[in-house]
């Protein structure tokens, strides 16, 4: 069977379906580093610890947030800088009722 341009009623084949389109979508995690993460527990840990843990997570925060901020596509960076505040809030607290309880003891005598 071949081709003939002048028959009117050619053999047809059926009409292509296009085939269907998978999109595959993987949420692949991105990691955050060990000292984002340890720097934001050792901040909270610093209720627990009246504030020690905070002076371990100061630097270790800083250097957490220098590593995030060069980095600017991983995440982390917020849980570097919430360990960065609850650090300084805590030592600072710690330094006022220190102060306060130091003042409050030389006015007693």
């Amino acid at each position: 069977m071949s081709y003939d341009p002048n028959d009117p009623f050619p053999q047809q084949q059926p009409p292509q379906t296009p085939q269907p389109q998978y999109v595959y979508v993987v949420n692949q995690a991105r990691p955050r580093t060990w000292m984002q993460t340890a720097t934001l527990i050792l901040g909270l840990l610093g209720f627990v610890t009246c504030g020690f843990t905070s002076l371990i997570a100061i630097p270790m925060g800083h250097v957490a947030l220098n590593e995030a901020n060069r980095q600017p596509n991983r995440p982390g960076r917020e849980s570097a800088l919430a360990g960065l505040i609850l650090a300084y809030v805590l030592i600072g607290g710690g330094l006022l009722w220190f102060v306060g309880s130091l003042l409050y003891g030389l006015s007693q005598g």
